[in-house]
């Protein structure tokens, strides 16, 4: 089983619907993690 880089972001967040990693990029050179966290939920009731 392979996981995409965004779905092991948001497993290591403990991110569950309708929250999901929307892009993740790791830096190693500049010692950087970015990521985009998205809603993917039109209204929170």
């Amino acid at each position: 089983m392979s996981l995409s880089t965004e779905a092991l972001f948001a497993a290591a967040l403990g991110l569950q619907a309708p929250w999901r990693v929307d892009r993740a990029e790791l830096n190693t050179a500049t010692r950087r993690m970015d990521f985009d966290v998205v809603c993917t939920q039109r209204r929170m009731t």
